[in-house]
């Protein structure tokens, strides 16, 4: 699978694009379901985070053929 870095828009530009993945999981914050979790990727490794649901983060992987 191919997961692209394109980072993140955060209502007013694209930020991280070529360094970073955000992808959304599918898992609300259980003390505040204003939030959900994502992962994070970036050169490092990978965490889990979590931020207001209205953050423009990927929600697609790609699969390479």
């Amino acid at each position: 699978m191919f997961i692209p870095a394109a980072g993140y828009y955060n209502s007013v530009q694209l930020n991280n694009i070529g360094y970073t993945s955000y992808l959304w999981t599918s898992n609300l914050n259980l003390f505040n379901p204003n939030r959900a979790l994502f992962i994070y990727i970036d050169i490092f490794g990978i965490d889990i985070y979590d931020t207001t649901r209205s953050d423009g983060l990927n929600v697609r992987p790609v699969i390479h053929l």
